[in-house]
């Protein structure tokens, strides 16, 4: 990288392959419409407008492009987030790269990450696996080192995978969740019974249970996953640890960038102990969020919040049911032995905690809804 950091490597690398950084949307998509021409730019936001209303898939979308810098201009809108999960990845496997190591990595894309590390690491090989044809083409077509190869892999199917074990996978938003209205949980200690976390525990399983057949014993897999929240995170971690991963907490981190959080999770091919609600909550709220706003918390800070009261006495409970769509919120209104709070937490996934500065001072609260 002759003296450079991995950042400033990889920042220039995926600009010579077309990302554009810090530009205004209205500009990349201004190149984006010479790139494709306006009827397929047209076409290209109907995709995306199906792809909104569930009648089209991530894969359409990225089976639609047909040069990589198509696909890096329509990457450019996210392009700090792209770069900042490809940086965390790569500094990760900085560290534990061992030579002669067979690497993969999971949705590749077009391989601008997977060529840049086959590059800085020759004595290692390298495959890039997608399910998108177009993506392994391009990608193929412009693979400059020998020590790397673009192939086919459904890496969801635990019944196909490629020839042979890895020691190391890495995979930046390698996974497209499956968006579904589902009801969260409504009380802190029924967020494993909702179905909403039952989703996503089964559906992040059939991923890490598939990689986890494609690894070595005590291989790592270097991830960065567009989880949205708190109880999504908490069904891919429970799901790793059912599928023989463990997840090093230590070595995982919250990668903000272009205005978004996404976890970046070092996971150990090794069955451990599985990480504590605690942790886990802990991992996930960054110190803005502990400390509220005028002495409101919502999220995993809430939760995380609530816990910490400790024993409460409950003055009052309703049930607030929306028409029409079939959620409903529950709201608590108590004290503690040193404030007074009123908890929320909704269907939809909504969480919200309000503190006040003493134990007489409650929170009001409209109850014009039914009482539980």
């Amino acid at each position: 990288m002759s003296g450079k950091t991995i950042a400033d490597s990889l920042r220039e690398f995926f600009s010579g392959r077309g990302f554009r950084f810090n530009d205004p949307d209205s500009y990349i998509r201004r190149l984006l419409s010479k790139e494709m021409g306006k009827r397929r730019l047209a076409a290209y936001d109907e995709l995306l407008e199906q792809k909104l209303r569930g009648a089209a898939k991530t894969a359409d979308q990225y089976a639609f492009f047909k040069s990589s810098r198509e696909v890096n201009l329509a990457f450019s809108f996210a392009a700090n987030l792209e770069l900042a999960a490809s940086v965390w990845l790569a500094e990760q496997f900085d560290e534990i790269a061992r030579d002669g190591w067979r690497v993969g990595e999971l949705g590749c894309s077009v391989g601008v990450l997977t060529s840049w590390l086959s590059t800085n690491y020759p004595s290692v090989r390298f495959s890039g696996y997608d399910v998108v044809d177009s993506f392994l083409e391009i990608a193929n077509s412009e693979t400059q080192t020998d020590n790397l190869s673009f192939v086919k892999w459904n890496y969801k199917d635990i019944h196909t995978r490629p020839e042979g074990t890895h020691d190391c996978l890495l995979t930046s938003f390698g996974i497209d969740f499956e968006s579904a209205d589902l009801h969260h949980a409504t009380h802190p200690d029924l967020l494993r019974e909702s179905e909403h976390y039952l989703f996503m525990r089964q559906e992040a399983e059939t991923y890490l249970r598939s990689w986890r057949g494609a690894i070595v014993d005590g291989g790592y897999a270097c991830c960065v996953l567009r989880i949205p929240d708190y109880p999504e995170f908490l069904a891919v971690a429970d799901a790793a640890h059912e599928c023989g991963w463990s997840l090093e907490m230590q070595k995982s981190d919250l990668i903000h960038a272009g205005g978004q959080s996404v976890p970046g999770l070092m996971l150990k091919a090794e069955q451990s102990k599985q990480a504590s609600t605690d942790e886990l909550r802990r991992f996930w709220v960054d110190d803005k969020q502990l400390h509220g706003k005028n002495g409101v918390f919502e999220s995993a800070a809430a939760l995380l919040k609530f816990e910490e009261l400790g024993e409460t006495e409950v003055l009052d409970t309703g049930s607030k049911y929306y028409d029409g769509d079939g959620h409903s919120m529950v709201t608590t209104v108590g004290r503690s032995a040193k404030c007074g709070f009123s908890f929320s937490m909704a269907t939809t996934g909504y969480v919200r905690l309000e503190l006040t500065a003493n134990t007489e001072d409650i929170p009001a609260v409209q109850f014009d809804w039914q009482r539980t």
